[in-house]
Protein backbone atom coordinates (compact mmCIF):
# COMPACT_ATOMS: atom_id res chain seq x y z
CA UNK A 1 0.00 0.00 0.00
CA UNK A 2 2.59 2.10 1.10
CA UNK A 3 4.66 1.62 -2.11
CA UNK A 4 1.73 1.91 -4.35
CA UNK A 5 0.77 5.52 -2.30
CA UNK A 6 4.02 6.36 -2.84
CA UNK A 7 4.70 5.41 -6.95
CA UNK A 8 1.43 6.95 -7.31
CA UNK A 9 2.38 10.19 -5.45
CA UNK A 10 5.65 10.12 -7.35
CA UNK A 11 3.91 9.88 -10.88
CA UNK A 12 1.52 12.84 -10.32
CA UNK A 13 4.57 15.02 -9.47
CA UNK A 14 6.46 13.92 -12.36
CA UNK A 15 3.41 14.13 -14.27
CA UNK A 16 3.16 17.66 -12.85
CA UNK A 17 6.78 18.52 -13.71
CA UNK A 18 5.95 17.69 -17.40
CA UNK A 19 3.06 19.06 -18.14
CA UNK A 20 4.47 22.33 -16.59
CA UNK A 21 7.88 22.21 -19.08
CA UNK A 22 4.94 21.19 -21.28
CA UNK A 23 3.21 24.39 -21.15
CA UNK A 24 6.25 26.30 -20.79
CA UNK A 25 7.46 24.67 -24.32
CA UNK A 26 3.84 25.57 -25.53
CA UNK A 27 3.78 29.30 -24.61
CA UNK A 28 7.02 29.78 -25.88
CA UNK A 29 6.55 28.36 -29.40
CA UNK A 30 3.10 30.65 -29.47
CA UNK A 31 5.62 33.48 -29.12
CA UNK A 32 7.68 32.15 -31.60
CA UNK A 33 4.77 32.13 -33.82
CA UNK A 34 2.97 35.11 -33.13
CA UNK A 35 6.77 37.27 -33.26
CA UNK A 36 7.19 35.10 -36.86
CA UNK A 37 3.68 36.12 -38.12
CA UNK A 38 4.01 40.17 -37.01
CA UNK A 39 7.53 40.24 -38.53
CA UNK A 40 6.28 38.74 -41.71
CA UNK A 41 3.87 40.61 -42.24
CA UNK A 42 6.32 43.91 -41.68
CA UNK A 43 8.48 42.81 -44.17
CA UNK A 44 5.77 41.08 -46.86
CA UNK A 45 6.66 41.84 -50.30
CA UNK A 46 4.21 43.38 -52.77
CA UNK A 47 2.47 41.45 -55.08
CA UNK A 48 4.35 41.61 -57.84
CA UNK A 49 8.16 40.36 -55.94
CA UNK A 50 5.92 37.00 -55.38
CA UNK A 51 3.83 36.37 -58.65
CA UNK A 52 5.58 33.42 -59.55
CA UNK A 53 3.78 31.84 -62.70
CA UNK A 54 0.70 28.98 -61.34
CA UNK A 55 0.36 27.13 -64.56
CA UNK A 56 3.08 26.63 -67.17
CA UNK A 57 3.41 24.90 -70.63
CA UNK A 58 4.50 21.02 -70.51
CA UNK A 59 6.18 19.50 -72.76
CA UNK A 60 5.87 15.53 -73.52
CA UNK A 61 7.36 12.87 -72.93
CA UNK A 62 9.79 14.85 -70.33
CA UNK A 63 7.46 17.91 -69.29
CA UNK A 64 10.82 20.41 -69.60
CA UNK A 65 12.84 18.43 -72.15
CA UNK A 66 10.42 17.39 -74.41
CA UNK A 67 12.20 14.43 -76.83
CA UNK A 68 15.45 16.18 -77.27
CA UNK A 69 18.61 15.75 -74.46
CA UNK A 70 18.63 19.37 -73.58
CA UNK A 71 15.84 22.44 -74.56
CA UNK A 72 16.90 25.83 -76.10
CA UNK A 73 15.38 29.57 -75.80
CA UNK A 74 17.48 32.04 -77.88
CA UNK A 75 17.01 35.67 -78.26
CA UNK A 76 19.12 37.06 -80.57
CA UNK A 77 19.78 40.33 -82.52
CA UNK A 78 19.40 41.31 -86.19
CA UNK A 79 22.96 41.73 -86.81
CA UNK A 80 22.92 38.31 -85.26
CA UNK A 81 20.38 37.08 -86.88
CA UNK A 82 22.76 38.27 -90.54
CA UNK A 83 25.89 36.36 -89.20
CA UNK A 84 24.49 33.14 -88.61
CA UNK A 85 22.11 30.93 -90.29
CA UNK A 86 20.91 29.44 -87.32
CA UNK A 87 22.26 25.89 -85.37
CA UNK A 88 23.24 22.53 -86.41
CA UNK A 89 20.32 20.58 -84.29
CA UNK A 90 17.54 22.81 -86.02
CA UNK A 91 17.32 26.27 -84.56
CA UNK A 92 17.02 28.63 -87.61
CA UNK A 93 17.40 32.64 -87.03
CA UNK A 94 16.14 35.00 -89.35
CA UNK A 95 16.12 39.11 -88.76
CA UNK A 96 12.06 39.72 -88.46
CA UNK A 97 12.56 37.23 -85.42
CA UNK A 98 15.87 38.95 -84.22
CA UNK A 99 14.43 40.53 -80.55
CA UNK A 100 14.30 44.49 -81.08
CA UNK A 101 15.55 45.25 -77.32
CA UNK A 102 19.05 43.82 -78.73
CA UNK A 103 20.29 46.62 -80.74
CA UNK A 104 23.38 47.36 -78.78
CA UNK A 105 26.85 45.16 -77.30
CA UNK A 106 24.37 42.72 -76.22
CA UNK A 107 23.97 40.29 -78.99
CA UNK A 108 22.09 37.03 -78.17
CA UNK A 109 20.93 35.38 -75.04
CA UNK A 110 20.56 31.18 -74.85
CA UNK A 111 18.64 29.50 -71.99
CA UNK A 112 19.80 25.78 -71.76
CA UNK A 113 18.17 23.25 -69.55
CA UNK A 114 19.45 19.76 -69.61
CA UNK A 115 19.58 16.88 -66.76
CA UNK A 116 22.22 15.79 -64.78
CA UNK A 117 22.85 14.12 -61.28
CA UNK A 118 23.59 17.33 -59.67
CA UNK A 119 25.50 15.49 -56.47
CA UNK A 120 27.21 13.40 -57.99
CA UNK A 121 30.41 14.26 -56.18
CA UNK A 122 28.52 13.36 -53.56
CA UNK A 123 25.96 10.50 -54.23
CA UNK A 124 26.59 9.27 -57.65
CA UNK A 125 23.59 7.22 -57.39
CA UNK A 126 21.74 10.29 -56.71
CA UNK A 127 18.40 10.23 -59.73
CA UNK A 128 19.18 13.39 -62.35
CA UNK A 129 17.98 16.68 -61.82
CA UNK A 130 17.48 19.84 -64.25
CA UNK A 131 20.34 22.13 -64.27
CA UNK A 132 20.48 25.99 -66.34
CA UNK A 133 22.30 27.68 -67.65
CA UNK A 134 22.77 30.64 -69.84
CA UNK A 135 24.99 31.41 -72.87
CA UNK A 136 26.27 34.86 -73.28
CA UNK A 137 27.40 36.68 -77.03
CA UNK A 138 28.75 40.18 -76.50
CA UNK A 139 30.98 42.48 -78.15
CA UNK A 140 34.55 41.90 -77.84
CA UNK A 141 35.19 45.37 -76.66
CA UNK A 142 34.01 44.78 -72.97
CA UNK A 143 37.23 43.82 -71.09
CA UNK A 144 35.82 41.76 -68.35
CA UNK A 145 38.64 42.03 -65.02
CA UNK A 146 40.46 38.90 -64.59
CA UNK A 147 42.12 37.70 -61.61
CA UNK A 148 45.76 36.13 -61.75
CA UNK A 149 44.51 32.74 -60.54
CA UNK A 150 43.90 30.50 -63.23
CA UNK A 151 40.97 28.29 -63.56
CA UNK A 152 41.31 24.68 -62.18
CA UNK A 153 39.99 22.32 -65.09
CA UNK A 154 36.39 21.07 -64.59
CA UNK A 155 35.74 17.44 -63.22
CA UNK A 156 33.64 16.86 -65.91
CA UNK A 157 32.08 18.82 -68.68
CA UNK A 158 28.98 21.37 -67.32
CA UNK A 159 25.86 19.94 -69.88
CA UNK A 160 25.73 19.34 -73.79
CA UNK A 161 27.70 20.99 -76.15
CA UNK A 162 27.99 24.92 -75.90
CA UNK A 163 25.85 27.17 -78.22
CA UNK A 164 28.74 28.14 -80.24
CA UNK A 165 30.33 24.87 -81.58
CA UNK A 166 26.58 24.48 -83.18
CA UNK A 167 26.02 28.05 -84.69
CA UNK A 168 26.33 27.69 -88.52
CA UNK A 169 28.48 30.99 -89.76
CA UNK A 170 27.54 32.93 -92.99
CA UNK A 171 31.06 32.94 -93.99
CA UNK A 172 34.21 30.70 -94.00
CA UNK A 173 36.06 33.32 -91.85
CA UNK A 174 33.76 33.34 -88.66
CA UNK A 175 33.63 29.28 -89.17
CA UNK A 176 37.91 29.47 -89.19
CA UNK A 177 37.84 31.60 -85.96
CA UNK A 178 35.30 29.65 -83.85
CA UNK A 179 37.22 26.66 -84.40
CA UNK A 180 40.59 28.07 -83.30
CA UNK A 181 39.43 30.18 -80.10
CA UNK A 182 40.46 28.98 -76.71
CA UNK A 183 38.97 29.67 -73.40
CA UNK A 184 40.21 31.98 -71.31
CA UNK A 185 42.21 30.01 -68.59
CA UNK A 186 41.91 32.90 -66.12
CA UNK A 187 39.27 33.53 -63.26
CA UNK A 188 36.49 36.39 -63.56
CA UNK A 189 37.92 39.31 -60.79
CA UNK A 190 34.04 38.88 -59.90
CA UNK A 191 31.09 36.73 -60.26
CA UNK A 192 28.52 37.79 -62.75
CA UNK A 193 25.30 39.08 -61.68
CA UNK A 194 21.69 39.03 -62.37
CA UNK A 195 19.76 41.50 -60.26
CA UNK A 196 15.99 43.77 -60.31
CA UNK A 197 15.41 47.03 -61.37
CA UNK A 198 14.41 49.06 -59.79
CA UNK A 199 16.30 47.90 -57.23
CA UNK A 200 14.52 46.03 -54.14
CA UNK A 201 17.27 43.52 -52.63
CA UNK A 202 16.96 41.18 -55.06
CA UNK A 203 20.30 39.94 -56.79
CA UNK A 204 21.46 36.31 -57.56
CA UNK A 205 25.49 35.50 -58.62
CA UNK A 206 26.32 33.62 -61.09
CA UNK A 207 29.06 30.71 -62.09
CA UNK A 208 30.99 31.18 -65.39
CA UNK A 209 32.93 28.84 -67.76
CA UNK A 210 34.35 28.55 -71.02
CA UNK A 211 35.20 32.20 -71.43
CA UNK A 212 36.53 32.72 -74.96
CA UNK A 213 37.28 36.42 -75.44
CA UNK A 214 37.29 36.91 -78.56
CA UNK A 215 35.13 34.19 -79.94
CA UNK A 216 35.26 35.38 -83.54
CA UNK A 217 36.04 39.20 -84.88
CA UNK A 218 33.88 41.63 -82.57
CA UNK A 219 32.24 38.86 -80.48
CA UNK A 220 32.97 37.56 -77.08
CA UNK A 221 31.38 34.43 -75.54
CA UNK A 222 30.53 33.83 -71.68
CA UNK A 223 28.61 30.66 -70.30
CA UNK A 224 27.23 31.27 -66.88
CA UNK A 225 26.14 27.96 -64.72
CA UNK A 226 23.29 28.98 -62.72
CA UNK A 227 21.72 25.85 -61.85
CA UNK A 228 23.88 23.44 -59.89
CA UNK A 229 22.58 24.28 -56.58
CA UNK A 230 18.76 22.38 -54.85
CA UNK A 231 16.39 25.13 -57.23
CA UNK A 232 17.91 24.11 -60.29
CA UNK A 233 17.66 27.48 -62.60
CA UNK A 234 18.02 30.47 -60.83
CA UNK A 235 17.56 32.61 -64.18
CA UNK A 236 14.63 34.73 -63.11
CA UNK A 237 12.34 36.32 -60.61
CA UNK A 238 9.08 38.05 -61.06
CA UNK A 239 9.52 41.69 -62.73
CA UNK A 240 8.49 44.77 -61.11
CA UNK A 241 5.49 46.12 -63.33
CA UNK A 242 7.27 48.32 -65.26
CA UNK A 243 10.85 46.87 -64.28
CA UNK A 244 13.22 44.66 -65.66
CA UNK A 245 16.00 42.03 -64.67
CA UNK A 246 19.24 43.09 -65.49
CA UNK A 247 22.64 40.97 -66.33
CA UNK A 248 26.40 42.38 -64.90
CA UNK A 249 28.93 40.49 -66.26
CA UNK A 250 31.31 42.68 -64.17
CA UNK A 251 30.10 42.27 -61.08
CA UNK A 252 28.42 45.83 -60.68
CA UNK A 253 25.22 46.10 -58.60
CA UNK A 254 23.17 48.83 -57.38
CA UNK A 255 24.09 46.84 -53.38
CA UNK A 256 28.12 47.03 -53.61
CA UNK A 257 29.60 49.00 -50.95
CA UNK A 258 30.76 52.61 -51.74
CA UNK A 259 34.58 51.92 -50.87
CA UNK A 260 34.68 49.06 -53.67
CA UNK A 261 38.31 47.91 -53.90
CA UNK A 262 38.09 47.66 -57.35
CA UNK A 263 41.77 45.44 -56.89
CA UNK A 264 39.64 42.74 -54.81
CA UNK A 265 37.20 39.98 -55.97
CA UNK A 266 33.99 40.37 -54.59
CA UNK A 267 32.40 37.08 -55.09
CA UNK A 268 29.91 36.89 -51.99
CA UNK A 269 26.51 38.54 -52.51
CA UNK A 270 25.67 42.19 -50.42
CA UNK A 271 21.66 40.96 -50.72
CA UNK A 272 19.82 38.08 -52.42
CA UNK A 273 16.38 39.17 -51.11
CA UNK A 274 13.49 41.77 -51.26
CA UNK A 275 14.19 43.96 -48.94
CA UNK A 276 12.25 47.35 -48.60
CA UNK A 277 14.73 49.11 -47.33
CA UNK A 278 16.19 49.53 -50.88
CA UNK A 279 13.07 50.77 -52.32
CA UNK A 280 13.70 53.91 -54.14
CA UNK A 281 17.81 53.33 -54.35
CA UNK A 282 19.22 55.49 -56.98
CA UNK A 283 21.51 53.02 -59.18
CA UNK A 284 22.94 55.31 -62.20
CA UNK A 285 24.68 52.78 -64.54
CA UNK A 286 26.10 55.72 -66.36
CA UNK A 287 25.13 57.05 -70.32
CA UNK A 288 26.64 54.04 -70.94
CA UNK A 289 25.85 50.88 -69.35
CA UNK A 290 26.54 48.67 -72.07
CA UNK A 291 29.94 49.48 -72.05
CA UNK A 292 29.80 48.53 -68.02
CA UNK A 293 28.75 45.12 -68.99
CA UNK A 294 25.62 45.75 -68.09
CA UNK A 295 22.58 44.88 -69.85
CA UNK A 296 18.79 45.12 -69.18
CA UNK A 297 17.06 41.36 -69.96
CA UNK A 298 15.15 41.31 -73.21
CA UNK A 299 11.12 41.07 -71.70
CA UNK A 300 10.92 37.65 -74.48
CA UNK A 301 13.70 36.01 -72.23
CA UNK A 302 12.75 36.86 -68.97
CA UNK A 303 8.84 35.73 -69.33
CA UNK A 304 9.89 32.13 -71.07
CA UNK A 305 12.46 31.83 -68.40
CA UNK A 306 10.43 32.55 -65.22
CA UNK A 307 7.73 30.14 -66.69
CA UNK A 308 10.77 27.77 -66.62
CA UNK A 309 12.44 28.38 -63.65
CA UNK A 310 9.16 28.08 -62.15
CA UNK A 311 8.40 24.39 -63.23
CA UNK A 312 12.62 23.40 -62.96
CA UNK A 313 12.17 24.66 -59.31
CA UNK A 314 9.21 22.74 -58.65
CA UNK A 315 9.76 18.96 -60.68
CA UNK A 316 13.49 19.08 -58.87
CA UNK A 317 12.38 19.63 -55.47
CA UNK A 318 9.82 16.47 -56.35
CA UNK A 319 12.95 14.85 -57.36
CA UNK A 320 14.30 15.26 -53.73
CA UNK A 321 11.23 14.33 -52.30
CA UNK A 322 10.50 10.60 -54.01
CA UNK A 323 14.33 10.09 -53.69
CA UNK A 324 14.46 10.90 -49.89
CA UNK A 325 10.89 8.72 -49.86
CA UNK A 326 12.29 5.97 -50.98
CA UNK A 327 15.20 5.84 -49.01
CA UNK A 328 13.86 6.37 -45.77
CA UNK A 329 10.92 4.10 -46.50
CA UNK A 330 9.05 7.63 -45.51
CA UNK A 331 5.66 6.61 -47.96
CA UNK A 332 5.12 3.61 -45.46
CA UNK A 333 5.11 5.11 -42.71
CA UNK A 334 3.36 8.65 -44.11
CA UNK A 335 1.05 7.38 -46.71
CA UNK A 336 -1.14 10.51 -46.59
CA UNK A 337 1.81 12.68 -46.37
CA UNK A 338 3.18 11.11 -49.50
CA UNK A 339 0.03 10.49 -51.91
CA UNK A 340 -0.54 14.62 -51.28
CA UNK A 341 3.54 15.14 -52.56
CA UNK A 342 2.00 12.41 -55.32
CA UNK A 343 -0.55 14.29 -56.17
CA UNK A 344 1.00 18.01 -56.51
CA UNK A 345 4.28 16.70 -58.51
CA UNK A 346 1.82 14.47 -60.89
CA UNK A 347 0.08 17.74 -61.35
CA UNK A 348 2.99 19.41 -62.34
CA UNK A 349 4.69 16.78 -64.26
CA UNK A 350 1.52 16.55 -66.27
CA UNK A 351 -0.30 19.79 -66.22
CA UNK A 352 1.95 22.49 -65.67
CA UNK A 353 0.76 23.61 -62.19
CA UNK A 354 2.91 24.95 -60.06
CA UNK A 355 1.53 24.35 -56.78
CA UNK A 356 3.80 24.93 -53.91
CA UNK A 357 1.70 24.39 -50.70
CA UNK A 358 3.49 27.39 -48.84
CA UNK A 359 6.11 29.71 -50.07
CA UNK A 360 9.91 28.31 -50.75
CA UNK A 361 8.49 25.21 -50.78
CA UNK A 362 9.71 23.73 -53.72
CA UNK A 363 12.68 26.40 -54.40
CA UNK A 364 10.19 29.33 -55.32
CA UNK A 365 11.36 31.50 -53.03
CA UNK A 366 8.77 34.83 -52.44
CA UNK A 367 12.09 37.06 -52.16
CA UNK A 368 14.70 36.37 -54.76
CA UNK A 369 15.80 34.48 -57.57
Amino acid sequence: MRCGCMGSKRLEMEDGGVNKHWRKAMVRTWFFLLGWLVMGAAVAAPDYVTAWPKQVPVEQPDPVLGDKPYWEHWVYSESFARRFAGTTDGQKFSVEKADPELKGKLHALVLRIYKKNLWAGVNPDYPAQYACEIDVYFDDRIELPLQDQRRAPPRSKPGPIPSYERLIAANETDRKTMRQSKAIEYILRRAPVLFAMPPDGRLHYQGSVDHRQPLMPGLAFLRLVVGFDASGCAVAAPAHPQGADWLSLKGLHPYQPKDLDEKKPLNIPIKGFYDRQYEGLAFDPGPDPESQGLFRIPRSFHDVALQKAALVKMLNWCINQRFSGEQRNAKQRMPDVWREIDRRCSNAEKNGIIDPGYPGKEGLQEYGY
